[in-house]
């Protein structure tokens, strides 16, 4: 390693690299410094490593071949990332990659065993885990037992028009890019589930491949959560978590949505019995704060010999329970067991 701090080279200078990956490099300087950047896109890379204040790189090679990269940052399409997280596991790096690690289970679990058999850290940047109303949620349900929840995002939308081709032309559209995120915070806050049931949407939104809708029931240990990803024609994006306990509810706001990707603080509401109901409004927002507590964590790990708790493998379930979901909604609702 080449010194207290770990080397980062990004690769990908798109807008969420400018959102929220910058910010998360310059919110945590004790441990990361950003050194290269690439991206295919020239002017694109060249403004991004101008407004970090650091080299942009010509070629991927030169790179993963730099000594002083410890860490691989990949902000890239998902159909490019695999490859590019290969090619860094084989370079000695560190890989910290974007949701969703792979297309399939297949590929997923292949880069998983290649960061394996050469000691290196894969971690996936499924940030949503360290969103504030995902944070608040585990404080107020900390020594209480959760009795439902769910996850509801309404989200308007009439045409693909303005979405990277990836996107839109990709045969998978709401499951595997954003229920993805649903699916992986319900992991982290409830364990591992034992079933699901779901239902996808039509592919019914012009210039969009994709289905428009997931809808579905994971069964957990004595406990069910619900997840609605859909769409409207119109209105405002609303995202929320909804949750009881014996003793009370919990309802947090994503503020995510409202403005992607523009930071938006989330809004929580708790009740107990025997008080009144509290309002607050999160003084940090999932991007850029999100970003930052994630790379924070997988950065301590690496530096201290240990696995993030967003390793690859680790993803590899998350990916699993997405997968499980594509299965159920061929049987329309059918169940599916989720292997151990």
């Amino acid at each position: 390693m080449s010194s207290s701090r770990l080397g980062v080279g990004l690769v990908g200078a798109g807008e969420i690299a400018r959102a929220g990956h910058l910010p998360a490099y310059g919110a945590n300087p004790q441990t990361v410094e950003l050194r290269r950047v690439f991206d295919v896109d020239s002017s694109r890379r060249e403004l991004l490593a101008e407004a970090a204040g650091v080299p942009a790189v010509e070629g991927i090679e030169r790179l993963l071949e730099d000594p002083a990269v410890d860490l691989v940052d990949v902000a890239v399409p998902p159909g490019a990332q695999p490859e590019i997280v290969m090619a860094a596991l084989k370079a000695g790096k560190h890989v910290l990659a974007q949701k969703p690690l792979a297309v399939d289970l297949d590929s997923a679990a292949e880069l998983v065993a290649a960061a394996e058999s050469c000691g290196r850290v894969l971690a996936v940047n499924q940030q949503m885990r360290w969103a504030p109303a995902i944070l608040d949620f585990r404080r107020f349900a900390d020594g209480r037992s959760v009795e439902s929840a769910s996850f509801d995002l309404v989200w308007p939308i009439e045409r693909g028009d303005g979405l990277p081709s990836w996107l839109a032309d990709a045969p998978h559209f709401v499951g595997l890019f954003n229920s993805i995120h649903f699916l992986d915070t319900s992991r982290w806050l409830f364990g591992e589930p034992r079933e699901v049931r779901a239902w996808m949407g039509p592919a019914d939104i012009p210039g969009i491949v994709g289905e428009s809708a997931l809808y579905a029931i994971i069964r957990f240990e004595g406990l069910s959560v619900t997840i609605r990803d859909t769409r409207r024609p119109e209105g405002r994006h609303t995202a929320s978590l909804r949750a009881t306990t014996s003793d009370g509810l919990f309802f947090g706001h994503l503020g995510i949505w409202d403005a992607y990707p523009d930071p938006s603080p989330d809004h929580i509401m708790q009740a107990t019995a025997g008080s009144d109901p509290s309002y607050s409004l999160s003084a940090a927002s999932w991007v850029p704060d999100a970003f930052a507590k994630s790379l924070r964590h997988v950065a301590e790990a690496i530096l201290s010999g240990t696995q993030p708790c967003i390793s690859g493998r680790d993803n590899l379930k998350t990916i699993r329970l997405v997968e499980a979901c594509y299965h159920s909604a061929e049987g329309h609702g059918r169940p599916v067991p989720i292997p151990s």
